[in-house]
């Protein structure tokens, strides 16, 4: 091959390609398709995600930009370049998220929901929010005076302050006071409204009308609401730490000070207020933006769930699903159902209960001495760890390896790991120097004369909320040659041997990388011999050079390559001597696209890997992940069919250009519209009888 694929021009930059993917999510918010709340919702996670990318990502790309300024990336752009095309995407992004607000206002006052404003109240909504405002809001809202005895009040990241200009009247001298909304009470106060209205009003601008209250014997010259964007990256470096937990708990506190990365004001703030704060803050008219609109987009979700409740709004939701559970699951003792054939579930459109009732069955059989797992996140009210907890009272030897540095979840996880601890579990921490991020459970069960082996493996987390949200896959199986697998990689993780004789399941960072290349290579070469070769591959981000170039390579040779790649996505398709054959697909609709799957040609015997793993370098070479290979056939079959509806999809689907742009499939006059998540969410009993028709008693 004469081309140099290691040149800048075929790689994309990841910062910009995850910005590409939150236009994507933004995008369903402005689809006439979805439920009109539903688009409300999604306009609440693109704040939430833009939120979370500015405090993480960006903050990460400052810092080293003071660290390496020369340094360029896969792309060739340094740390300043990304951080100029970072602000630049940024602010159009803010910029479109409140265009697609002032286009659902109008939407939502068709259906009888309304944002007002306070001078456009009813006189008795007036009254309600009079007696809202002495009854709540003025006994706990205490503006505070900013000089030089009374310093500026800590702003924590993302919360909305006001900051007020008030004159003395007989010294003419001006002053500022700050305060924050208050907290204790909701930001979206709902009205006393006729019946089928909702109505609502900002808190903020129930505070402003009575701002004069708090300053008597003043003029207030100016009101402005403003929201602070602070530095949320932990930089935990575990290596040299004799405690782990001790440091975990020392970075959350420190956490909430991090440094001030961008103000956000409203479009007609005073100036002179807008001076005072960049000033405070240090910060220049680049770290500022104006919005037209109320400050931070979160609070149209809390419109959302005040008005679920009501039956006159249903029709603006999705319609609700009863996801498949198995009757021989829901009815019958797991460990038999399991010991009769491997159980696959595609959740959200497949309960996770069977996986709950898996741990729960542990703690309570007599039969079972022995259970291990590895968590990364887990919902609020855990149901798996209250069965981990029994498990252990009930004397079975439970051990948890509960990852603190799972980012967002650091706090909760210090909380989880002292509650298994108290219950009786033998927990540790994860491994020094990269996170735990596979999602690995094992039974040991006394059975006959010996004991006998249950593994479940999955795509995603044990997270019974998500679990209702996010695309994901699960295999339960006693396969005694992937349970010993199982055994030794929980070795590896409490102790000190190293997995290298592994017969089924392949872990990071030790091989998956050099397993999937070698997959890739010989895909190349069948496609050499004239064999049938394709490689599938769907994952939540692929910015992994190595992988991108091994791509490359097989396209170059004529290897059929279909991509669904829900984020990051650094591969271009800008040269089509390499990319011809490279086929690149998004997929944003009502689920989160979670689940990992690795499928290869391999001539006529197709092979299937599922997996916690994207293809990042920070999953191959930072973390311990997990690749399984679905073994049963009739479960591979089914992958592989899901895989080709996936690809069918034309409505939530936006496929990659040339010019690094996503574009929607084109819908031929006489083609049907397929949403994939909705058409599977249908058909989920009748899917899941497919797959066991030869075990009509199970479904």
């Amino acid at each position: 091959m004469m081309i140099n694929l290691k040149a800048s021009r075929y790689y994309n930059n990841r910062e910009l390609t995850w910005l590409d993917f939150n236009e994507r999510v933004l995008d369903e918010a402005r689809d006439r398709h979805n439920p009109l709340l539903e688009r409300l919702n999604f306009l609440a996670i693109t704040q939430n995600n833009l939120d979370q990318f500015i405090g993480v990502r960006m903050a990460k790309v400052e810092k080293r930009m003071q660290l390496y300024p020369e340094l360029r990336d896969m792309m060739g752009l340094t740390y300043q370049n990304q951080l100029n095309g970072i602000r630049k995407k940024t602010r159009d992004m803010i910029h479109q998220m409140y265009q697609v607000l002032h286009d659902l206002l109008p939407e939502l006052h068709k259906h009888n929901i309304n944002l007002l404003s306070v001078n456009r109240l009813t006189p008795y909504q007036h009254k309600f929010i009079n007696r809202y405002f002495k009854n709540y809001l003025l006994p706990t809202i205490v503006p505070s005076a900013v000089d030089a005895t009374r310093p500026f009040p800590f702003v924590r990241s993302g919360q909305t302050w006001m900051a007020i200009l008030i004159e003395n009247p007989f010294t003419e001298t001006e002053s500022f006071a700050v305060c924050p909304i208050a907290c204790a009470f909701p930001r979206v106060i709902k009205l006393p409204s006729n019946e089928h209205h909702d109505n609502f009003v900002l808190q903020e601008d129930v505070v402003k009308s009575y701002i004069k209250t708090f300053f008597q014997n003043f003029l207030v010259e100016g009101v402005a609401c403003f929201r602070l964007l602070r530095d949320q990256d932990i930089a935990l470096d575990d290596r040299h730490t004799t405690n782990l937990l001790r440091m975990v708990n020392y970075h959350l506190r420190e956490l909430q000070y991090g440094k001030p990365l961008m103000l956000e004001l409203q479009k007609g703030t005073s100036p002179k207020i807008k001076r005072f704060l960049q000033h405070h803050y240090s910060l220049t008219d680049k770290d500022t933006c104006e919005v037209s609109g109320p400050l931070d987009l979160h609070f149209v979700g809390q419109i959302v769930k005040s008005v679920k409740g009501t039956g006159e709004h249903q029709k603006l939701f999705y319609k609700k699903f009863m996801p498949f559970f198995p009757r021989a699951l829901k009815e019958g003792d797991i460990f038999s159902a399991i010991r009769r054939h491997d159980w696959f579930f595609n959740r959200p459109f497949d309960s996770f209960q069977p996986v709950i009732m898996f741990l729960q069955q542990a703690a309570e059989d007599p039969k079972v001495v022995e259970v291990r797992i590895s968590l990364y996140r887990v919902s609020s009210t855990s149901p798996i760890i209250k069965a981990l907890e029994e498990a252990a009272e009930n004397g079975k030897q439970v051990m948890v390896l509960i990852e603190l540095k799972a980012r967002g979840n650091e706090q909760a996880n210090v909380k989880w790991a002292h509650d298994l601890q108290a219950a009786g579990c033998r927990v540790i921490y994860g491994l020094r120097g990269m996170k735990t991020h596979c999602k690995l459970t094992l039974v040991v069960r006394r059975e006959g004369n010996g004991l006998r082996r249950y593994v479940h493996m999955a795509t995603g987390n044990y997270n019974d909320k998500t679990a209702k949200h996010y695309v994901d896959m699960d295999i339960l199986t006693a396969n005694p040659v992937v349970a010993n697998d199982a055994n030794k990689i929980f070795d590896m993780l409490f102790g000190y041997s190293r997995p290298d004789a592994l017969q089924q399941l392949v872990i990071a960072p030790f091989s998956i990388k050099k397993f999937i290349k070698a997959k890739i290579k010989q895909e190349i070469k069948n496609v050499r011999k004239g064999k049938p070769a394709a490689i599938f591959m769907k994952m939540n981000s692929l910015s992994d050079d190595a992988i991108i170039k091994a791509l490359y390579e097989a396209g170059y040779v004529g290897v059929k390559i279909h991509l669904i790649v829900r984020g990051i996505c650094d591969i271009r398709l800008n040269n089509p001597k390499i990319s011809k054959h490279i086929k690149v697909h998004s997929i944003v609709g009502r689920f989160l696209e979670h689940s990992r799957i690795y499928a290869f040609k391999d001539g006529k015997h197709p092979q299937v890997y599922l997996s916690s793993a994207d293809m990042m370098p920070r999953n191959l070479d930072r973390r311990v992940e997990l690749m399984f290979p679905v073994l049963d056939s009739n479960i591979r079959k089914q992958v592989l069919w899901i895989c080709k509806l996936m690809w069918k999809d034309n409505a939530k689907t936006r496929v990659l250009q040339p010019d690094d742009t996503w574009k929607h499939v084109h819908i031929k006059k006489h083609d049907k519209r397929l949403d994939y998540q909705q058409y599977y969410a249908k058909h989920a009993k009748q899917i899941a009888m497919k797959l066991y028709k030869h075990y009509p008693d199970c479904v």
